[in-house]
């Protein structure tokens, strides 16, 4: 069972935040950031962020319109959020989107 705190870290690196990112939308330390990723990587039984993502969708911690892939929203506009521009990035969301057939 997850944590709230590790519920709402959860759905911020669905959106494409980075643990410093996370730590400061929640006012924790980076360190902190990093520790609850960790944690919900062991308890999802994940590799990877790609395979907790992906982990958390089919378990039901997450829906599919929580996800972002830099894409437009259903409104048309474009995701506040960009994809981060290295390629290791690109491959696990490609990964990720056949995965669950997004």
């Amino acid at each position: 069972m997850l944590t709230q705190r590790e519920k709402e870290v959860l759905s911020l690196l669905a959106q494409g935040n980075t643990c410093k990112k996370i730590a400061h939308l929640l006012s924790v330390s980076h360190e902190t950031a990093i520790s609850h990723t960790k944690n919900l990587k062991r308890k999802l039984l994940a590799k990877n962020l790609c395979h907790l993502i992906a982990q958390a969708v089919l378990l039901g911690y997450l829906f599919r319109d929580q996800l972002n892939f830099g894409n437009t929203s259903n409104e048309g506009t474009v995701s506040q959020i960009p994809p981060l521009p290295h390629e290791s990035f690109r491959v696990a969301t490609t990964k990720l989107q056949q995965l669950l057939h997004l």
